[in-house]
């Protein structure tokens, strides 16, 4: 779990500039290790409410490669 995280905290700061305190201070909607087909997957939904972000990371829990990488503001709303 540690190094998943550590991993995805490297790839918000990579592409999105996302410090890694931020992350640290953020909560975690969702963190799972799933089964897939042919591998496991670590997921993560981040969420940081003073930021008004959101991230969704998913990576090979085996290779560390990132498989998908998702930024969301809040400022959008419903309406």
């Amino acid at each position: 779990l540690e190094e998943a995280l550590h991993l995805a905290a490297q790839a918000l700061e990579n592409n999105y500039g996302v410090k890694r305190e931020a992350i640290d201070e953020s909560s975690f909607a969702y963190t799972d290790l799933t089964q897939e087909a042919t591998h496991r997957e670590w997921y993560f939904w981040i969420q940081n409410h003073e930021l008004q972000m959101g991230w969704q990371i998913t990576l090979d829990a085996q290779t560390g490669e990132i498989l998908d990488l998702l930024q969301e503001s809040f400022a959008g709303g419903n309406g």
